[in-house]
Formats: structure tokens, C-alpha cells, sequence
């Protein structure tokens, strides 16, 4: 009678690698040499038989079924941060739980998305260029939360020793084409009540008139404003003679030139480590201009301070930092 007879276990081999060199995946697995692995768990080979990394990812979190456009990440207080502009808000990522802020803390906005980080004595966060507002990111303290809010442009003084009848004066610095809020300084005379302004004042808009008291100190006075003019209650004389002693702050009339500013696309650093300034570029109502800042200032964009790159058929699209100098990338034409 014929018996059967159970074949074989299987054998494991085991392969013992020591001094492991990496893979080799250009030849077949039985040549591959005995300090090398035929199979690595994070790599493949790639067109040409070398080894590289396999690529993976990983669910961190899908509480938004939005799209996330761009997240950006920077130190602050000692404390690494994370901003996410995912469909039409700005919300802060918490790198270590890896979950987002709260609603309170977010900011809807719209179109492309540009940022950068800037640190210096008065400004320190994240600045975001999102189509039609310019937003900062900023803490308290490394313990508090993200705040978002729209960027407070500066107020540049566009003159000095203007005469309050007939005007005139030096100009100053450039008027901002983020706001229309500009400052103007006077010499004042015995016994003026009246003040002429370069531009007419937009009245609905908030304004200041100040005065310089005897100690040097600013004080703010009653005053009233019409068309390109303003009265003041009371007569303020210069405590030190030649010395400006009014100060107006107001908003002119007309359309500002923001979206120049936050229409763009593109940001770089020029020379950040002395003179901290931020170039932009992207606008696409405007393909061949770049601005760029005051030296240490985002809050402050002079209407002088652009750049006229080319013919208008090509754009700029982008910039690149090489040595002392700022290279502009311009859209190839055969021509530039």
C-alpha cells in the first residue's frame, strides 16, 4: 500500500547585512553585493537604476474639505508658527497638535496669496498680500495666539513749513499708495486760525489738528474742516521761532492705490539682514511693474518707489537674491 509522505517545511533563508552601504537596484537581487540591499522600505529606483527616496504621505488633519492655497511658517518669540490660507481664510496651524485655530482667529479673503516675514523694532510678523487686503499675522507673546489683522498703512508727513494761507512748503517723503492718510506741518503765525491743506479732506474720514506746546509736546486742538481747509479754535504760536508748530493729520479725496500693492503675487527680501526690504511684483493688471517698500517698513509703499521692467507684453516673474544684487526674472520675448 502506498504511503504519502508530507513534504518539506519550507525554509526561511536569513540574510544578515552589516556595514549597510544603501541599495542596488541596477542589477538582479542574486548579484547585488553582500554590503548593499536588493530592498529598502523608503526607497525605489529611479529611470536610471540609482536608488532614491520613495515618496509618502501623511493625513495630519481634514477638519476643511477647502483647498489649501499656500501655508507659510515662522519664528516668533522663539516660537515656530504656522499660517494656512485654505479656501477663503487665513488660520493659524498648531505645528505640535497639529490642529487649527479657532474661528475667531481667522480672516476671509480672496485671490492669490503672497506673504513674507519681517522683524524689525516696531514690525514684527507675518505679512500676507491677499488680493485685496494686506493682512498681519502677529503674537503677544510666544504663549498667545495668532492675531489677523488688515495692516495700519503708514501716515507719511508729505510737507513741512507750509504757510497756513497760501501753502507752498517743502515736500517731505512720498505719499503712501496704501492709504490715502497723509500729515502736513506748518509755521505758524500770530493771530492764524485758518489752515490751507494741499489736497481737498475727505470729512468723512477721521482727522487730527495738533499743536506744539511749550515743553516741545504735541496737544491735540478743537478744529473744524471744510473743502481744503481748517479752522482751528484759538491761536497757537510757534514756541520756538522757525519751528514748525502745526501738525494736521487727514485723508484726501480720491481712489486709493492699494491694489497695486495687494494685487501682487511675488515677494522677496532685498539685503535683509541691513536694510530690510521687501520687493513685490505678481499684479496682473500690471505684469511689467515691481514696488518695493521703505527700508524696514511694510506698512509704507511711496508712490516713487517702482520699477518699470520691460516692454508691457511680458511679465515679471519673479526675483532672485545674487550676492549685493537683486536679479529681476522677466517672461521670455526674444527681446529684453
Amino acid at each position: 500500500m502506498a504511503q504519502m509522505k508530507m513534504p518539506p517545511k519550507p525554509r526561511t533563508s536569513t540574510i544578515m547585512y552589516e556595514d549597510l552601504k544603501g541599495a542596488d537596484f541596477s542589477q538582479d537581487q542574486s548579484l547585488v553585493r553582500r554590503d548593499r540591499s536588493p530592498d529598502l522600505l523608503n526607497m525605489i529606483s529611479d529611470q536610471g537604476g540609482l536608488p532614491i527616496k520613495r515618496r509618502g504621505w501623511e493625513v495630519l488633519n481634514s477638519a476643511y474639505g477647502d483647498v489649501i492655497h499656500n501655508m507659510w511658517t515662522f519664528v516668533i518669540h522663539g516660537r515656530r508658527r504656522c499660517v494656512v490660507a485654505i479656501g477663503t481664510e487665513l488660520r493659524e496651524y498648531n505645528l505640535s497638535t497639529n490642529q487649527f485655530g479657532a474661528a475667531s482667529v481667522s480672516y476671509a479673503i480672496s485671490g492669490k496669496k503672497a506673504a513674507f516675514f519681517m522683524q524689525t523694532t516696531e514690525h514684527k510678523g507675518l505679512y500676507v498680500l491677499a488680493g485685496n487686503k494686506y493682512i498681519e499675522c502677529t503674537a503677544a507673546t510666544d504663549a498667545d495666539p495668532l492675531t489677523f489683522n488688515e495692516v495700519k498703512p503708514k501716515a507719511p508727513l508729505i510737507l513741512i513749513a507750509r504757510d497756513p494761507a497760501t501753502g507752498g512748503g517743502v515736500v517731505y517723503d512720498p505719499i503712501n499708495k496704501l492709504t490715502r492718510e497723509r500729515q502736513e506741518m506748518f509755521l505758524n503765525k500770530d493771530g492764524i486760525k485758518t489752515f490751507l491743506v494741499s489736497s481737498v479732506i475727505d470729512t468723512a474720514k477721521p482727522w487730527k489738528f495738533e499743536y506744539r506746546d511749550a515743553n516741545g509736546n504735541w496737544q491735540t486742538a478743537t478744529a473744524t474742516a471744510n473743502a481744503a481747509t481748517f479752522t482751528v479754535t484759538g491761536t497757537h504760536t510757534p514756541p520756538v521761532t522757525g519751528e514748525d508748530n502745526i501738525r494736521i493729520t487727514y485723508y484726501a479725496t480720491g481712489n486709493t492705490s492699494e491694489r497695486d500693492i495687494t494685487g501682487c503675487t511675488a515677494v522677496t527680501h532685498y539685503s535683509q539682514s541691513a536694510l530690510d526690504q521687501v520687493f513685490i511684483t505678481g499684479n496682473p493688471d500690471q505684469p511689467q511693474y515691481a514696488y518695493y517698500s521703505e527700508l524696514g517698513d511694510p506698512t509704507y509703499f511711496p508712490d516713487i518707489n517702482y520699477l518699470l521692467i520691460g516692454s508691457g507684453g511680458t511679465k515679471i516673474m519673479g526675483f532672485m537674491n545674487i550676492g549685493l544684487y537683486l536679479a529681476v526674472v522677466k517672461e521670455n520675448s526674444g527681446e529684453d
